[in-house]
């Protein structure tokens, strides 16, 4: 027969969970300043601020002059479609 052990509850388990709900929450406001400053660097190169390697619109050009923005969609797409024929 197994003893019973009494756990006292102090408020531990809510004080962790407030901890992991405000680190998370840090991480994300540093996630989003990131994120965001790689988007403001990635400006494309079109429209009025080109130079002379512009992408004229519907930009047909942008797979060749970016290739690897896009090898995630065939890697997901092929997921897709082997997940729906299983």
């Amino acid at each position: 027969m197994m003893a019973a052990t009494q756990i006292s509850d102090n408020g531990s388990e809510q004080r962790i969970s407030h901890l992991v709900g405000f680190y998370t929450a840090i991480f994300t406001v540093i996630m989003t300043v990131v994120t965001f400053g790689f988007a403001i660097t990635a400006i494309p190169i079109s429209g009025a601020n080109c130079g002379d390697l512009c992408i004229e619109y519907p930009y047909l050009n942008t797979l060749s002059q970016f290739p690897k923005d896009y090898l995630w969609m065939l890697k997901l797409s092929r997921r897709r479609l082997l997940g729906r024929m299983q």
